[in-house]
């Protein structure tokens, strides 16, 4: 802010479009409103979903970041905004069927907090696609192998290994798997490794994506392996918490960075795994 004030008029903008907004907090609001030539009246346009909000900020208005806030919660159909270009409507069928329970919380908790961003339910997306596969394990040693297995067949049917993601939410059998990989000739990025490693992230780098549900906002592959979903036993509950809103939304970002091509691999005995077997939005693959 204190650098802005010094900014000539020259030096600033007509107008800002703020993407992801859902993972801003207010100061940086208060920087896009300064970086304008015209703060009172300049154009900001922001776009956000609730649904990929992960991460907790303090409470505001948008009076105290300096936004008038002229039709927010609304979506433009002139330029298509309330359409998927990312996803498969395969994809985008099986990852909203995910957030379907917590739905009715979310909603009516809406008028609860100062400042929420709108939930996208785009109306469809403009590509069809491959059914999202579910694959099931007995064991961690199985369900490890059957994704080395499956990066395979990827590599093998035409992507390349940077084309490819696997997406994790806790690390703890990440060098393992990263070993089994290096034995069969896959070329790894441990994207979330360290900030070294997020910091010197970019689309030219070699090796399948390895990174974290958060660390995973706002990229996309043309293949995503969300793994482990045994991991996200919060997800389910009775009384809809904060924790399995949460892990719901990790899962739904998780889905939605993958372009064509969607694997999840979970435990049999993983609390979420009846519900996505019971929604007929994958193909089952019983890895033993």
């Amino acid at each position: 802010m204190k650098q802005l004030s010094n900014y000539s008029i020259e030096q600033k903008y007509d107008a800002i479009l703020i993407d992801e907004a859902h993972t801003f907090v207010p100061s940086w609001f208060k920087c896009c409103v300064s970086a304008l030539k015209d703060s009172e009246n300049g154009d900001l346009m922001i776009v956000a979903d609730g649904n990929q909000s992960l991460y907790q900020r303090s409470k505001f208005i948008w009076k105290s970041v300096g936004i008038k806030a002229v039709g927010r919660r609304t979506i433009s159909k002139i330029f298509d905004l309330d359409k998927n270009y990312r996803n498969t409507q395969q994809i985008l069928s099986a990852a909203s069927e995910v957030l379907k329970p917590i739905n009715d919380r979310v909603n009516s908790s809406l008028e609860q907090q100062d400042i929420n961003f709108p939930l996208i339910q785009p109306t469809s997306a403009v590509r069809q696609g491959e059914i999202p596969q579910l694959h099931l394990a007995s064991n961690s040693e199985n369900q490890d192998k059957s994704i080395v297995k499956t990066i395979q067949i990827l590599h093998k049917s035409g992507l390349n290994f940077n084309e490819i993601a696997i997406i994790y939410r806790h690390n703890t059998r990440l060098k393992s798997i990263i070993s089994m990989m290096n034995q069969s000739d896959i070329p790894t990025y441990w994207v979330s490794k360290d900030k070294k490693s997020k910091a010197k992230y970019n689309l030219n780098l070699k090796g399948v994506r390895i990174i974290t549900c958060e660390s995973s906002l706002g990229l996309e592959f043309k293949a995503v392996l969300l793994i482990w979903l045994e991991q996200f036993d919060d997800s389910i509950g009775k009384t809809k918490t904060d924790a399995e809103i949460l892990a719901r939304r990790k899962i739904y970002v998780g889905m939605t960075r993958a372009q064509e091509y969607l694997h999840l691999f979970s435990n049999k005995n993983a609390k979420i795994a009846p519900e996505l077997i019971n929604g007929n939005y994958f193909d089952i693959i019983d890895e033993g």
